[in-house]
């Protein structure tokens, strides 16, 4: 067996492949009296690697892939299928060496720290069509700043259409087919780009990611005329390319677009109203099973967003009370009981839900149109915290997430 002077060994997940880096391949051509040479090992499973057989049945990145979190009790376990041999382990460490940072994808977040901004739009023009200005102030802090874009009568989507991890400044401005257009601002090259899409009558307020690259894709949701008729969503996924059509959801119902099951593709998702009741029919964009969810009632404004912060879309709702109250409502989709607050005013304030302080877990916020401030509620602690930002009759760009 190997002497207690031998090694370090180290065993790595990217270490030599077998059989030159292989544990059990040294320990054939090693002597009873000899010690293994020191050095780095491929981990393999209990018996040898080989072409077969290269890693073990579950690695630790698989094990992050679960559990995003490095602290707990790590447990060290060694196997000795031979006879009459002895040998001890004097000391081990772990190391795990991280990847690239991926900064979180926060709602109107224009300068990519995972954060959720303060941002209103401002028809600084005049006029019914006038000129709007956005005025975006950073919530960790750097000050105000102030862009020309858009017109009033335009639907306002940013969104991080150049995978920048920034969002983009962006309108969408509704017209006959073929006119209709989104005018964007891309934030990574100071370029404009216009490119005609949909047609009035559309809700664009589903821009999302559709097939898993970092880019917002142009899309938009076309109501049923009906409410026996098919609603369809239009998207696409390269400039200037292909239309994808699918067709979920029926006249008078509400999109509450969201990666519901956490894949990172934007899934297709209705609100509807059914016998006084809310139901959420989600269609998964990638495969699997319709989900039907039977959540709130049917005059409820739809406000998804990851409030538990795993990854995943909660099925969510903002419900004013008889005393003006708004109650948010929100189903946890890593598990645990249905989750309610009171936050808000009815009848003054616009929900702006989002990623206020960079945790990873939507806050109920809103933004209040008499005085111009912003109120959030950490998701985690239940802390509220104001910010003046904007006047009455300005808009909250935040508010383009609810539905």
């Amino acid at each position: 067996m190997t002497p207690a002077t031998s090694g370090p060994y180290v065993f790595s997940d990217v270490g030599a492949a077998p059989p030159s880096g292989g544990w059990w391949q040294e320990s054939n051509v090693r002597g009873t009296t000899e010690a293994m040479t020191a050095g780095t090992y491929r981990t393999t499973a209990s018996g040898g690697a080989g072409a077969t057989n290269p890693q073990p049945p579950t690695s630790i990145n698989a094990a992050f892939a679960v559990v995003p979190n490095a602290n707990g009790t790590w447990t060290l376990r060694l196997t000795d299928g031979c006879q009459a041999d002895t040998g001890a382990i004097s000391a081990a460490t772990l190391t795990i060496t991280a990847g690239a940072a991926v900064v979180a994808d926060a709602a109107v977040d224009f300068n990519g720290d995972g954060r959720s901004d303060y941002a209103v739009v401002r028809n600084t023009g005049g006029g019914s069509s006038g000129q709007v200005t956005w005025f975006v102030n950073p919530s960790s802090g750097g000050g105000l700043s102030g862009t020309s874009w858009g017109l009033a009568t335009d639907f306002f989507v940013p969104e991080d259409y150049d995978g920048d991890h920034k969002d983009d400044i962006a309108v969408w401005r509704p017209a006959p087919a073929t006119q209709a257009s989104f005018y964007i601002l891309n934030s990574a090259t100071s370029t404009v780009r216009v490119e005609a899409f949909g047609q009035t009558g559309d809700d664009p307020t589903v821009v999302a990611d559709y097939n898993n690259d970092g880019k917002a894709d142009l899309a938009v949701y076309r109501e049923g005329a009906t409410p026996a008729a098919a609603s369809s969503w239009y998207y696409r996924t390269v400039a200037n390319g292909p239309v994808t059509v699918f067709q979920w959801g029926v006249g008078g119902d509400v999109a509450a677009p969201g990666d519901y099951n956490g894949d990172g593709i934007n899934d297709f998702c209705v609100f509807r109203s059914s016998g006084g009741s809310g139901v959420f029919w989600m269609a998964p964009n990638g495969g699997g099973a319709p989900t039907v969810v039977q959540f709130g009632i049917g005059t409820d404004i739809v406000t998804p967003g990851d409030y538990d912060g795993d990854g995943k879309t909660d099925f969510a709702v903002a419900r004013g009370t008889a005393g003006s109250t708004i109650v948010w409502y929100w189903r946890p989709s890593g598990g645990g009981v249905d989750q309610q607050v009171p936050f808000g005013s009815f009848t003054s304030d616009y929900t702006v839900q989002g990623d206020y302080d960079g945790d990873g877990k939507t806050d109920q916020a809103i933004w209040r149109n008499t005085d111009g401030y912003f109120w959030v509620r950490n998701a985690a602690t239940g802390a509220v915290s104001a910010f003046q930002l904007g006047s009455p009759g300005d808009y909250p760009v935040g508010n383009f997430t609810s539905h």
